[in-house]
């Protein structure tokens, strides 16, 4: 089963000044390093593999949209039932915000700095933990508890993993 992960990390990882793809690669070799995947008969890790993005590429890219837009959205396809092919969603989404959502996500980044609203999109469920939670997974590489001090002070990378 494939599973949604929210890392972040601060400046003692990787500056705010770097790129999404430098952040990108230092949190997959770090999770690499860590042993987050198990390669190995006898391996023991959190997976049997891991991306940056994979099947949530773009994700953060919601953030960025009109909350009521992007509900109408989703419940457009939930109640016509529309196949979730692209074609099926692009023409939906092109019906609500004018362009086709699922394209601009193919070409957003899996890494942020995180703002308002990437916080409060994804990572408010997550306040006063330092990793994990209910049913959707977060970690933060400098040990700290979520919490709004991370905007503006964080990167925040998207990653799908197998277990």
């Amino acid at each position: 089963m494939h599973f949604r992960a929210f890392i972040t990390l601060g400046e003692d990882c990787c500056s705010l000044d770097s790129g999404p793809e430098e952040v990108c690669s230092y949190v997959e070799n770090y999770l690499t390093e860590e042993g987050f995947a198990f390669h190995g008969r006898f391996a023991s890790g959190v997976c049997d593999y891991f991306s940056i993005g994979g099947r949530w590429k773009g994700e953060l890219f919601v953030a960025t949209l009109d909350k009521d837009k992007h509900a109408s959205m989703w419940n457009t396809i939930k109640n016509n039932k529309v196949e979730l092919n692209e074609k099926g969603r692009g023409s939906v989404s092109k019906d609500v915000f004018g362009f086709d959502i699922f394209k601009k996500m193919e070409n957003y980044p899996n890494a942020a700095i995180i703002t308002k609203e990437i916080y409060d999109t994804f990572l408010n469920k997550f306040k006063g933990m330092d990793e994990d939670g209910d049913g959707e997974h977060f970690w933060d590489l400098d040990n700290q508890q979520c919490s709004e001090e991370f905007i503006g002070k964080k990167w925040i990378v998207v990653i799908d993993y197998h277990n």
